[in-house]
């Protein structure tokens, strides 16, 4: 295995594509203009298993990216998609299971409402977008219970296993059958869970915590940029961590950063 692959792999987090912007949404013209600019440099998105394969050091991912979506909003159907196919890229999407409805009820409005059960996607809905090929789904764990935060009581480290465990099984109910990837709800982790997740069978889990990935890197601490964050933070990061040269040390940096707030 080559661990020093000039291809480091930066992961985008996005949430929400929407006609207006909000905390964790960037706007149809922004989601535009970024994929626009990845493709002008050149840049190609990766399934789960060709970013498996590369950070595996089996195959070299020249100017690979890996885009994703968190929580399962309804807008990553209609509006993030048509921009995927526009630009010929697609995704990695993050579902609370326990979300996810059977069916849908009401048609998507001009106003994608903030609140209510509107908002998120239905099982229908996710199979019509993992059958186009932009989209395949894993887990965002099953509650995204905010109460894990900053909590070290003994009896949480098996409540957050039973809980991914849970997230898991649904995935494997509705027909999902390859390997199960998996994104911390805000990012948060704490060691014991990582080292419960051999057990449940998974090998990938997605911090927020700032950086690109190597072959050879720590799988279940996989380095995301956070896709709402000013475009022009974004491409910088982008650039710099996607260098051979320099995209080591903004890992470096960024866990000092993590170390020194306290996180994992």
């Amino acid at each position: 295995m080559n661990i020093f692959s000039p291809s480091p792999i930066p992961v985008l987090a996005f949430h929400r594509v929407l006609p207006y912007k909000n905390s964790i949404s960037v706007t149809i013209d922004e989601f535009d203009h970024y994929l626009q600019w990845f493709k002008s440099k050149g840049f190609r998105t990766l399934s789960s298993a060709e970013f498996e394969r590369a950070l595996a050091g089996e195959e070299v991912a020249e100017h690979g990216l890996v885009i994703t979506f968190d929580d399962g909003y309804r807008d990553n159907c209609y509006l993030a998609a048509q921009l995927l196919k526009k630009y010929e890229m697609n995704a990695i999407l993050f579902v609370i299971t326990g979300n996810i409805k059977d069916e849908q009820t009401k048609k998507p409005t001009d106003t994608w409402l903030e609140e209510g059960d509107e908002r998120y996607l239905s099982w229908e809905e996710i199979k019509s977008m993992t059958d186009s090929g932009l989209f395949e789904v894993h887990s965002h764990t099953h509650s995204h219970d905010r109460s894990w935060i900053n909590n070290s009581s003994g009896d949480m480290r098996q409540v957050v296993r039973q809980d991914v465990s849970r997230s898991i099984q649904t995935l494997r109910d509705q027909g999902y059958k390859h390997e199960i990837h998996l994104a911390w709800p805000w990012g948060y982790f704490r060691q014991e869970w990582l080292d419960d997740l051999e057990g449940l069978g998974i090998r990938f889990s997605y911090t927020m915590q700032p950086g690109t990935n190597y072959p050879g890197c720590d799988t279940r601490k996989i380095m995301r940029l956070a896709g709402e964050k000013p475009f022009d933070y974004l491409k910088r990061l982008c650039s710099v961590g996607s260098s051979p040269m320099f995209g080591r040390a903004l890992n470096s940096a960024s866990r000092t950063w993590s170390v020194m707030r306290g996180r994992p």
